[in-house]
């Protein structure tokens, strides 16, 4: 081989991946995807030559994102392979099979799928698995959550191993306000098997109460006793106190110091009769005593008059409280003396 064709042949094999992206997407008009795509791919590569595997990562996936061709995809699933994302790099290496090959495809798009399907391959044994258990009832777990690092997992994959990627894991359970937390460490192609177990839980059920009926007794009519409503007695009571003991009490007094008065009269009246003519001409020497009984006889008469005024106000007071007595049920009026005011003075029933 000459020099020229060689380097003709060396050419064409380092732009053939370039070829491939630009024109991966052929049947579409997207040459502007094509060409970031391009451009990405180059970045990727010259991050991971520089040991930026973060960075080379994020560059093939958009890559990827833009034009799927076997290159994207195997350098992607490389990617994902160093920072031990096993899953993930599968994933992608699995798609390459499912690409449709693409007319003119250069010879390292035929090796890319073909390296993509080894690798895949050679991958599943280093993935880690994690079996999940539990004790709760049947219905129960319909009301459970179950999260492997975060992420929600469907409640009937309890109890089947779940693939993982090799490293730290962290499966919680939640079932109503409970929860239980595990982690688990897994080396490249270990199986672990974890319980959950929440904590016992004592069931607050609500006691059933039967509802009692309820039972009424019937009384006749003759035997039912009357309902009696409770009388404002504490004003009937003052006003009955006031009257009998103001009117009693003061006809009471009255009536004793108009009798003492009237005495202590008549006793002067008695010594003046001695010295006082008959037609009522008394010596100056009498006019003292004579003084000292009309003044003695003025306050009798107005003691009596008192008394009088005062002795109806008692009996009013008394009769008030008698007829209160004899509006409730089941108080006879006792027989005996009645006596009321009139107009005429007092009358009275036996």
């Amino acid at each position: 081989m000459t020099r020229a064709r060689a380097l003709l042949v060396a050419a064409v094999l380092v732009s053939a991946p370039l070829a491939d992206l630009r024109t991966a997407h052929a049947d579409e008009p997207a040459a502007v995807d094509a060409e970031n795509a391009l451009q990405l791919f180059k970045d990727g590569k010259a991050l991971r030559e520089k040991g930026d595997t973060a960075g080379a990562l994020e560059k093939f996936r958009a890559a990827h994102a833009l034009v799927e061709t076997p290159l994207t995809a195997l350098e992607l699933g490389r990617a994902y392979v160093t920072i031990g994302q096993l899953i993930e790099a599968r994933e992608v290496l699995l798609a390459v099979a499912r690409m449709p090959p693409r007319k003119n495809e250069s010879a390292k798009s035929i090796e890319a799928r073909a390296e993509s399907e080894r690798l895949a391959v050679e991958l599943r044994p280093k993935l880690g698995s994690i079996t999940m258990r539990t004790s709760l009832a049947a219905d129960e777990k319909d009301l459970a959550k179950l999260t492997v690092d975060g992420r929600l997992v469907p409640i009937a994959t309890l109890g089947s191993p779940r693939l993982v990627n090799p490293g730290k894991h962290v499966v919680a359970l939640e079932s109503g306000t409970d929860t239980v937390h595990a982690e688990v460490t897994l080396a490249e192609g270990e199986s672990r098997e974890v319980e959950l177990v929440l904590p016992p839980h004592v069931r607050s059920v609500p006691p059933v109460v039967s509802p009692v009926p309820l039972r009424v007794q019937a009384t006749p009519k003759s035997f039912a006793p009357p309902i009696v409503p409770e009388p404002p007695r504490a004003r009937h009571d003052t006003l009955r106190t006031v009257l009998m003991i103001s009117g009693f009490g003061t006809a009471g007094v009255t009536f004793v110091v108009g009798s003492i008065t009237g005495i202590l009269t008549l006793a002067r009246a008695g010594s003046l009769k001695d010295m006082c003519t008959f037609d009522g001409r008394c010596p100056p020497a009498a006019q003292a005593d004579l003084d000292a009984a009309s003044s003695l006889g003025g306050v009798s008469t107005a003691m009596f008059a008192t008394a009088l005024v005062a002795a109806p106000v008692g009996v009013a007071g008394y009769f008030l409280w008698r007829s209160e007595r004899s509006q409730l049920p089941g108080k006879k009026e006792a027989s005996g003396i009645r006596v009321l005011p009139s107009v005429g003075g007092f009358s009275g029933t036996f």
